[in-house]
């Protein structure tokens, strides 16, 4: 069996991790967007609720509205540590699938340079073939 086939099955192997790498990287993304989307619309709703602030209302009534402002303030902090946190799996799985991507290649290069070198052996065998055929039909004259 030639050395390129006997690569294949490596070769899949090496498919498969860097499409798992892929899918991977592809959650993280779009984990990623729904945290960043949620940040948007705390922020969103704490500018809607800041703007609407009580003019005639109670020293209680105003002292509920604050708490429930800095309640606001402190749920966008924490959304921005878990995007924080979030970005940082993304950066880890872009990473994990470059690796695997570069190993694919890798080993993409090392099959087509085995299918080329079989290739070059497999022509040169022929050429002598016909070489010694050509030289066994027409035996060289002696001058």
């Amino acid at each position: 069996m030639q050395a390129s086939k006997r690569i294949q099955g490596i070769q899949s192997i090496y498919v498969q991790k860097e499409k798992q790498a892929e899918r991977a990287l592809v959650e993280a993304k779009n984990a990623l967007f729904q945290q960043q989307t949620q940040l948007q619309q705390l922020v969103d709703y704490q500018a809607e609720y800041i703007t609407q602030r009580p003019t005639d209302c109670s020293v209680n009534q105003f002292q509920a509205y604050q708490g429930f402002v800095a309640k606001i303030s402190q749920t966008v902090e924490i959304q921005q540590q878990v995007i924080v946190d979030f970005e940082l799996k993304y950066q880890q799985q872009l990473l994990l699938w470059r690796v695997a991507h570069q190993k694919q290649s890798v080993i993409d290069t090392y099959q087509q340079n085995l299918v080329a070198g079989e290739r070059q052996q497999a022509d040169k065998k022929e050429q002598k073939e016909l070489d010694d055929l050509a030289g066994r039909q027409f035996p060289r004259r002696r001058e």
